[in-house]
């Protein structure tokens, strides 16, 4: 295949097929800006089972080749439980226990599955629902592409080859070791300008290591073209059964020729996708952040998603960045624009989390059940498999999932498919992700209620704090923090009261309204007070909305009851500061106050300094003493 592909080449043939895929020659090796796209059509090295069903939804995932033939086709494992595989039998295919493999028993089953791998299948699934099989026609098999041999040996003689090659892509793509190590020695060999390199989501079987060493072959070899403006290498596979990560224990081999990449003169990388390969080792970034601040440094995007970095190294990370000029920077679950947070006038830094929901809020008309509404806080239990709810002012009011369906109900039933509201077909792991809709006890019977929704509050994980951080340190442009609506911890509290307390940025708005913590009232109010006073140091302070705090726990009592004082403090003292710009400030919504507390801020109000123009206490409960000493204020 390589001696003849390169006579092809030679002789200026336009197409050639001698594998699965046909290669345009003549647009690969002549034409400006040309691209390679590898995909092949070998038997999948992995099966997924995926869609929606109502039943069996643990069977669904990545099946991995045993190496087993069953009744002479290949088998396969899902690698978390090797007790659950994938077979086949008299035309079809089945989901079971390995007890039963090779036999027309399961869970689930493809009928009519005579393909040589259950991917090439077009009939429906039928699924066992306890009572019986029933058709589930959203299930479906994806399998992988494989990338053969003889067509990587086509493919390695056209990137020797051509002189016009910009973009080089093997993604999605299950490949071999001889068919990696072809396309490694044409890369080695290789004089084409190639700026775009993409191996996201590239398969390869074998061990982890063995599978890591063959990638860290390919990327010296990549690497070595100072051309290059892209690198995407995001969601490596291994199709065995090894555990590990790729970036663990090891993973030096394959940041060491990008690292190098960067610091080489006259580089062009500008992008770098390393996301999704699961945890880093601690400290791994290291070379990277080094790489980052070396002066030869181009980069402007960075990608590394899901990839469970320790809070000291997205720290040392985005300090990194922020310093080499980098434009976007994905570590956690958020994409930042540097460029915009840090440069440009009146830059704004409004924070977002996409993790489980702290709480859950049933709400929306309807007719019946109206004080099943309201927020259900985690019990810290699991109920099949998910978290529950409970209303904090009725612990004996819980939301439970129970057969892909969501239960509003007494505790005592929790668990069991009854109550008095229900969502079908709620097979999400939190209610509010789930689009159908719900049905209530009407007395009866159930009847729909499409107003009803749940709503979950958004999560700011440890890692977007600690870069929300560098950023609010770093900018000289900073005129809006806004962290509203959102669930926090304390850690990502932390991160971001510390940022305050090192900030030089003139900040004018702070917005913390609808903010969400774990933990006792308490707890959270400490938290809230030392964030409050790391805030208002900043004179430049013209706006602070800290409406509807929110505390996730079932203790009693409110922000501004007994020792609310504390909170209190730094506001007043900030209105009262010479000098200060403070004209807007929202405390309502936080329930209600304990009797005599506006006082230190009816004395902060009529204060010579005080140049407050709107003050919102709206949903306190004020006495009407209280109400009078502020309102004369």
């Amino acid at each position: 295949a390589t001696m003849l592909s390169a006579a092809a080449i030679m002789c200026g043939l336009r197409e050639l097929l001698l594998g699965d895929r046909s290669f345009d020659l003549h647009k690969t090796l002549s034409e400006p800006a040309a691209v390679l796209s590898l995909q092949g059509q070998h038997l999948p090295l992995t099966i997924e089972l995926a869609g929606e069903t109502q039943y069996q939804t643990n069977r669904l995932g990545v099946y991995m080749p045993t190496g087993r033939l069953i009744n002479g086709k290949l088998c396969y494992a899902k690698p978390d439980n090797p007790d659950a595989m994938l077979w086949s039998c008299d035309d079809q295919w089945w989901v079971g226990y390995s007890s039963d493999a090779g036999e027309a028993r399961g869970f689930c089953y493809l009928e009519n599955g005579d393909g040589a791998t259950p991917d090439v299948c077009a009939q429906d699934w039928l699924v066992y629902s306890g009572r019986g099989f029933v058709r589930s026609p959203q299930l479906r098999c994806v399998g992988d592409e494989k990338l053969n041999d003889i067509d990587a040996a086509v493919a390695g003689q056209v990137v020797r080859s051509s002189s016009a090659l910009r973009k080089l892509v093997i993604h999605s793509l299950a490949v071999g070791e001889k068919a990696l190590q072809l396309i490694t020695d044409a890369l080695d060999a290789t004089s084409a300008p190639i700026a775009e390199f993409d191996i996201s989501r590239l398969g390869q079987m074998g061990s982890l290591a063995t599978a890591s060493n063959r990638i860290a072959h390919l990327l010296r070899a990549a690497c070595a073209n100072i051309t290059l403006t892209s690198i995407d290498m995001k969601e490596q596979r291994y199709y065995s059964m090894s555990t590990g990560t790729l970036f663990g224990i090891g993973g030096e081999a394959l940041l060491a020729p990008l690292c190098a990449l960067m610091q080489r003169e006259g580089n062009s990388l500008r992008v770098l996708k390393l996301g999704g390969n699961g945890p880093w080792a601690a400290g791994l970034v290291a070379p990277l952040a080094e790489a980052l601040v070396s002066e030869t440094c181009v980069l402007k995007e960075l990608d590394l998603s899901g990839s469970a970095l320790s809070v000291t190294d997205a720290t040392m990370l985005s300090a990194a960045a922020i310093m080499c000029g980098l434009r976007e920077l994905l570590l956690g679950d958020r994409s930042f624009d540097l460029h915009k947070t840090l440069s440009e006038p009146a830059a704004v830094l409004s924070l977002q989390g996409q993790h489980l929901p702290l709480t859950i809020e049933l709400a929306g008309e309807t007719q019946y059940q109206t004080n099943r509404l309201g927020v259900y806080m985690p019990t810290g239990r699991l109920i099949n498999g998910k978290l529950c709810y409970a209303k904090p002012d009725n612990p004996d009011a819980m939301l439970w999932s129970c057969d892909d369906q969501w239960w509003v109900g007494y505790s005592s039933d929790a668990g069991e498919a009854r109550g008095f509201c229900y969502l079908e077909n709620g097979d999400g792991a939190t209610p509010d992700v789930c689009a159908q809709d719900w049905l209530v006890y009407s007395g009866r019977g159930f009847v729909r209620s499409p107003q009803l929704r749940c709503v979950g509050d958004e999560k700011l994980n440890d890692i977007d704090a600690a870069v929300a951080g560098q950023v609010v340190r770093s900018s000289s442009a900073l005129r809006k923090l806004v962290i509203h609506s959102l669930a926090v911890g304390e850690k990502a509290l932390q991160l971001i009261t510390d940022a305050l307390d090192a900030t030089s940025a003139p900040i004018a708005e702070f917005d913390i309204s609808r903010l969400g913590q774990m933990g006792s009232l308490a707890t959270a109010s400490n938290r809230i007070a030392h964030l409050l006073r790391a805030a208002c140091a900043n004179i430049t302070l013209t706006s602070i909305d800290m409406k509807e705090q929110r505390y996730y726990s079932m203790s009693t009592g409110t922000l501004f009851g007994i020792g609310g004082e504390a909170l209190l403090a730094p506001l007043c003292a900030l209105m009262q500061r010479e000098g200060n710009s403070l004209r807007v400030l929202k405390l309502g919504g936080n329930g209600p106050w304990a009797a005599g507390l506006v006082a230190p801020l009816a004395e902060a109000l009529v204060s010579e300094t005080c140049v407050l123009k709107e003050l919102d206490l709206s949903g306190s409960a004020l006495s009407v003493t209280d109400a009078t000493m502020l309102s004369a204020a």
